[in-house]
């Protein structure tokens, strides 16, 4: 069975192991206003500021040139360009990201594999 993975601009770049998507926090995307005179509390859109979402993941590979393959393909992305970044698990797309900054920790040998955990940075432009 196929299981989906977290796509950016329609490649599939991430599908090689785990990885998970950090939506923005609903302080993020809403302002709570202080009551007046005790009489409650509202939230209110923030408006349209961008908003950070965090990747997580593990790149994973047979071996070291096919580990390296998988990055490359990974780091390609950090162009500045925008689009769709869709997370499988709340089948959820945010049609305007950009990554800001892909940081990959070095690559290290586990049992007969590879594998090298990241984090990716963006921001969600939508309004």
């Amino acid at each position: 069975m196929h299981e989906p993975h977290i796509t950016f601009r329609g490649v599939d770049a991430f599908s090689s192991g785990p990885a998970s998507l950090q939506p923005p926090s609903a302080e993020a995307r809403l302002a709570v206003h202080e009551p007046l005179a005790g009489a409650g509390g509202s939230a209110a859109p923030r408006g349209a500021k961008p908003r950070n979402l965090l990747q997580t993941g593990e790149l994973r590979a047979d071996s070291r040139p096919e580990l390296e393959s998988i990055h490359d393909a990974v780091a390609a992305l950090v162009d500045g360009q925008a689009g769709p970044l869709t997370d499988h698990l709340a089948d959820r797309t945010y049609p305007t990201a950009v990554i800001e900054s892909f940081s990959p920790q070095p690559a290290q040998r586990i049992g007969p594999r590879w594998a090298r955990r990241y984090q990716i940075r963006y921001l969600d432009l939508s309004p």
